[in-house]
């Protein structure tokens, strides 16, 4: 592997750091935060999924691109080849979600309701 092809990776990084953080400046004023990290979570595994293009390669292109470009050309059926690796990292992010929500709920001290006379 080229050092140019670390510089593209690098490039494409920063711009999508740029673009997460956009969207987190979008998504927060949800007031519901399950949907937000939900959300988050699909931004995440739409831009910073990779994927090869070729089997044989040792190369990653995010699976974006190959999606959009493979679609483009082929149809659906190549969109799908970008999309399956997109599809899994989010379903995984999103498992990951609902284990640390049931966790947190699991070791969230219980409140206790004093009432007092009024």
């Amino acid at each position: 592997m080229s050092q140019f092809y670390y510089y593209v990776w690098a490039l494409y990084a920063s711009a999508a750091l740029g673009f997460l953080y956009l969207g987190w400046l979008m998504f927060r004023r949800i007031k519901m935060p399950a949907v937000v990290l939900a959300l988050m979570a699909l931004l995440t595994a739409i831009l910073f999924t990779p994927a090869k293009i070729i089997p044989e390669q040792q190369d990653l292109t995010p699976a974006l691109m190959i999606a959009v470009l493979d679609g483009s050309v082929a149809g659906w059926a190549g969109a799908w080849n970008g999309l399956k690796y997109i599809l899994l990292v989010f379903v995984g992010l999103l498992l990951l979600l609902v284990l640390g929500y049931s966790i947190r709920a699991v070791f969230r001290p219980k409140q206790i309701h004093n009432k007092t006379a009024e």
